[in-house]
C-alpha cells in the first residue's frame, strides 16, 4: 500500500470513530455523577494520546508505517489534527447538556 492510501485510511478511520465517540461521551456527560463525567474526560484524553503518539513517533499505530521519513510536514501534522478532532464532539456533547 502506498503512503497516501494509508494516510487516507487513517483519517477515514478517525472520522468514523468520532460518531461512536460522541455517542459514548454524550451519555457519560448526561450523568450527574462526577466520576462518570471524569471518565468522559479520561476517554477523551486516551483517544487524543493515541494520535499524539503517532505525531511524536512519526509511526501510525496498527499499520507500522513511518510517516516522518519522506520529509513532508503535512504527513506529520495529520495525526496532530486528528488528535484535536476529538475535542469537537466532546465540546458539542458538553455544550448540549451544560449550556441549556
Amino acid at each position: 500500500m502506498s503512503l497516501m492510501t494509508i494516510i487516507t485510511l487513517y483519517v477515514l478511520c478517525t472520522a468514523v470513530t468520532l460518531i461512536p465517540f460522541y455517542y459514548i461521551i454524550s451519555h457519560l456527560l448526561y450523568s450527574i455523577n462526577v466520576y462518570v463525567n471524569f471518565l468522559a474526560i479520561i476517554i477523551l484524553v486516551l483517544c487524543a494520546l493515541f494520535h499524539f503518539a503517532a505525531f511524536r513517533t512519526g509511526v501510525i499505530p496498527f499499520f507500522d508505517v513511518d510517516i516522518s521519513g519522506d520529509g513532508s510536514m503535512g504527513f506529520v501534522l495529520i495525526p496532530f489534527v486528528c488528535a484535536y478532532s476529538y475535542a469537537i464532539p466532546f465540546y458539542i456533547a458538553q455544550s448540549r447538556y451544560y449550556n441549556r
